[in-house]
């Protein structure tokens, strides 16, 4: 997955979370950060079974 297709998939899942995983109204003053080895460009990272590493930041 090349990092434009990787930003955007993150984008829709965040998007896509219910209200009652993630408030809806707090989701313009998240910041989503990608770690783990797929935000540190290991290559296993990129593997369709990789799982994300999401770090969410509140400002």
């Amino acid at each position: 997955m090349k990092h434009n297709e990787t930003i955007q998939a993150i984008q829709e899942y965040f998007n896509g979370l219910s209200d009652n995983v993630f408030p809806d109204e707090l989701k313009p003053y998240a910041t989503v950060v990608l770690s783990g080895s797929t935000g540190w460009g290991i290559e296993e990272g990129f593997d369709k079974l990789a799982d994300w590493d999401l770090h969410i930041f509140i400002g």
